[in-house]
Formats: C-alpha cells, sequence, structure tokens
C-alpha cells in the first residue's frame, strides 16, 4: 500500500485535496473574522446584526432605526415583523460577534487527514525514488547461475 501511495498520479491526487483543504479554512477562517469584525449580536434574542463605522449607537434589533419616518425599517421600507425581535437598544448593550469553532474544526479535521495522506504519499514516492536507484541483475544472470551454466 506504501509503494501505491508513491504513485505520481496517486500523489497529485493528494496534494489537490490537501490545498483544497486549506483554501476551505483559510477562507472560513476570513469569513468567521470579517463576522467578527462587522457584526455583533442582539443583548435580546442574539440575533447578528451588522455594524456600520459611522452609526449613532441606536439600534432596533433586524430593523433600519431611522429608515421610515423615524421607524424601523429594512432597506428603508417601514417593517412589521421582519428578522430579529425589533426590541431597542445601544451598541453597547450588544455582544460582540466570536468566531464560530463549530463550523472550523471540521475543516480542521479535514486538513489534518490530508496532511497525514499527504505525508504517507511523500514517502511511498521516496521508497520508488530509492527503487530506481537499485542495480538488480538481469533475470537471464540468475536463471544461468541456478542451472549452473
Amino acid at each position: 500500500q506504501q509503494w501505491m501511495q508513491g504513485l505520481s498520479s496517486h500523489q497529485r491526487d493528494v496534494e489537490m485535496r490537501l490545498r483544497r483543504a486549506e483554501t476551505a479554512l483559510r477562507e472560513a477562517k476570513i469569513d468567521e473574522d470579517n463576522k467578527v469584525r462587522q457584526f455583533r449580536r442582539c443583548p435580546h434574542c442574539n440575533e447578528l446584526f451588522g455594524v456600520d463605522e459611522r452609526n449613532c449607537g441606536e439600534f432596533y434589533c433586524g430593523r433600519d432605526a431611522h429608515g421610515a419616518n423615524g421607524g424601523p425599517a429594512i432597506g428603508g421600507r417601514a417593517v412589521q415583523g421582519g428578522y430579529g425581535c425589533g426590541r431597542q437598544f445601544r451598541l453597547e448593550q450588544s455582544f460582540p460577534c466570536v468566531r464560530d469553532e463549530t463550523l472550523l474544526e471540521p475543516l480542521r479535521e479535514e486538513l489534518r487527514a490530508n496532511r497525514i495522506l499527504f505525508e504517507a504519499s511523500n514517502q511511498g514516492a521516496e521508497l520508488w525514488a530509492r527503487a530506481e536507484h537499485l542495480d538488480i541483475p538481469p533475470v537471464s544472470f540468475h536463471l544461468k547461475n541456478e542451472e549452473g551454466i
């Protein structure tokens, strides 16, 4: 099996899977870090909400506090219902958003598994490289010697 893992076609597949796993984890970390920087959580219902750099500090969960005649709105249109609880709060009352490690951990596990496969593939390739440098006499030499010729 170790020899099979060293085949160049297998090695390319393993390397491609490793690169995909690295990319998936890197992109998920970037998304989570952006969420941490750009979002907070409602102190009443824990719903995520975006925070612009310039804001008055007053929020209605799931709504634009200054959108429609001073009443709660989404995108400038007055709302009844919508998402979030609709309760009012100040920015300093909200909770910071934190990285969702339950999302990242399976991606880390996949990356670890692919690294193990990649290492095994490299070891198999090393076996093939060593085998190429072995000096093996031709089979006819062995046959002649066994027959006493």
